[in-house]
């Protein structure tokens, strides 16, 4: 109910074309972190029939793989998965960390390596670098600007109304 509200009040947009949107009040953007199974066989399943673009910052430590989060057993993406939506044009993968590393509990070191291991993970499977990046549980770290501006094109915070005038 939520995407069909968002599709029939906004123009749902593919995030690398968001730079001619910006002043746009009706673009949205649909996007979830980490990478988990449902973003496949829930999310992905749905936007496929509504023809819907959609992002997915990929933390790539969970992916093909089973994690505990809160008690409840979750899958991870598999590359297969990942591979199909890519290959839809519906789907595109962001950079959210390889390990969903705090940015306020890490020195920059570790964050580099961490993310350099990311980005190589993705390009891996779908063939390009991520221009987009989402920092894990919304924390930023400003000795990480310099790095993270030569790396991607935008860095995504938390969730709300990005404008002009932002960072």
């Amino acid at each position: 109910k939520q995407i069909d509200f968002i599709a029939r009040k906004y123009k749902v947009i593919d995030i690398r074309d968001m730079g001619k949107y910006l002043t746009d009040d009706k673009a949205a953007l649909i996007t979830f972190d980490d990478g988990y199974i449902d973003n496949y066989t829930i999310a992905y399943k749905y936007f496929e029939q509504k023809k819907l673009p959609f992002t997915i910052f990929l933390a790539t430590n969970i992916l093909n793989t089973t994690m505990q989060l809160r008690g409840v057993t979750i899958d991870g993406l598999t590359n297969g998965m990942i591979e199909e939506m890519h290959s839809s044009g519906l789907a595109y993968f962001g950079s959210h960390t390889h390990s969903h590393l705090q940015f306020d509990q890490n020195n920059p070191e570790t964050l580099i390596a961490d993310i350099e291991n990311n980005i190589k993970i993705i390009n891996n499977i779908v063939g390009y670098e991520p221009d987009y990046f989402c920092y894990p549980k919304n924390r930023l770290n400003s000795s990480m600007v310099d790095y993270l501006s030569s790396k991607f094109e935008l860095c995504f915070q938390g969730s709300g109304i990005v404008n002009p005038f932002g960072d």
